[in-house]
């Protein structure tokens, strides 16, 4: 009896962290969009607007083409992009988007930043305000973000690397 409810006891656990949902699951299944790139919120805009005041790099599916704006940040000095690499490969059965940058931020940009997932439909691209994080931005260090979604029937990753370097 003993070892009948151990072995009941060792299912159910089982079952409760296989059935746990870890928030960095970069596994979306099928979409209606892709993933495109990163915004940096510096600036409060409610409109989340692209190539306004906050910086952005993001990758436009519809023309090829990788995107970086570095923004007009209000009183906070110049920020500029460094380094953009953009790499497409099919591997493993999918089509994989290798993106990387580096962000150069004036000494006097805040300790922390908002940072937004952008997204691109029908050949739109738009930030996702539900898809936000808060970093620290101290010291120089990277940021990443790794996606596997299917779209129209065919299986994407997207991963964007942003090096984040910080003036002394």
């Amino acid at each position: 009896m003993k070892k009948v409810l151990s072995l009941l006891l060792v299912l159910i656990v089982c079952i409760s962290l296989s059935s746990c949902k870890n928030n960095r699951d970069s596994s979306f299944g099928k979409v209606d969009f892709h993933f495109s790139g990163l915004y940096l919120e510096f600036y409060e805009d409610d409109d989340f607007r692209l190539d306004y005041k906050n910086p952005c790099a993001y990758y436009k599916h519809k023309t090829d083409t990788f995107k970086v704006d570095s923004g007009n940040v209000p009183d906070m000095g110049n920020v500029s992009f460094l380094n953009m690499a953009k790499n497409i490969v099919n591997q493993d059965g999918l089509k994989v988007f290798v993106l990387s940058t580096n962000i150069v931020l004036p000494s006097n940009a805040p300790d922390e930043v908002k940072i937004y997932v952008i997204k691109e439909k029908n050949g739109t691209n738009y930030v996702d305000v539900d898809m936000v994080e808060m970093i620290d931005i101290t010291k120089n260090s990277k940021y990443s973000v790794n996606y596997q979604y299917e779209l129209d029937g065919v299986g994407y990753r997207f991963q964007f690397t942003l090096g984040i370097i910080r003036m002394e």
